[in-house]
């Protein structure tokens, strides 16, 4: 949101979503609530005084999260919205089967959007509600097939892990590497 490039070629309004601190996440509180209100009024106010040519959201694809970021899904399909979802996560085939209501949500949710997705792996998970042709994939960090480059002379690795600990965020695939570094570098 920063970018001198982006922001002098485009016409930009930005609106974080933040509801939690890490040490909350997964908890219900009030003060959560009072955040999602808060921001569910923000968007619809924003969308009230101005027309955006799109609008890009990182939809929560499971949880009650993905039930909270349908109130806001609501709010831009009622504006007639071009939407374009960032997914970061997959699950969305399994909670779609849990109860036949999110079934329909999905529906309602992909209708008429676009996706940016992390992977064609992870397209199985969404392609019951979104056409490939609406689906583009944009793989979060490096090609795996790419060589990390490490100056073995150092006996130590650094290596900084930026993001939540849970197993969808891939900590143990990071510790699963860090054995095999240790195994070939040491």
């Amino acid at each position: 949101y920063k970018s001198k490039i982006i922001n002098n070629k485009f016409d930009i309004d930005y609106i974080p979503l933040h509801f939690t601190e890490i040490n909350n996440i997964g908890k219900v509180s009030i003060y959560k609530l009072f955040k999602a209100v808060y921001y569910f009024f923000k968007i619809f106010f924003r969308l009230l005084v101005k027309k955006y040519d799109a609008i890009y959201f990182t939809l929560s694809p499971v949880s009650f999260s993905f039930y909270r970021d349908l109130l806001y899904v609501f709010i831009l399909k009622l504006f007639k919205s071009n939407i374009i979802y960032h997914l970061h996560g997959k699950g969305i085939q399994e909670f779609s089967a849990k109860k036949p209501l999110n079934n329909y949500l999905y529906k309602f949710c992909f209708n008429n959007t676009k996706v940016i997705h992390l992977s064609k792996l992870l397209y199985y998970d969404i392609e019951k509600y979104v056409k490939k042709d609406d689906c583009f994939f944009l793989a979060n960090g490096i090609d795996h097939k790419q060589k990390i480059k490490i100056d073995k002379k150092n006996k130590t690795i650094n290596i900084l892990y930026l993001s939540n600990l849970v197993k969808s965020k891939g900590f143990l695939d990071l510790l699963e590497a860090a054995k095999l570094l240790n195994k070939n570098y040491t």
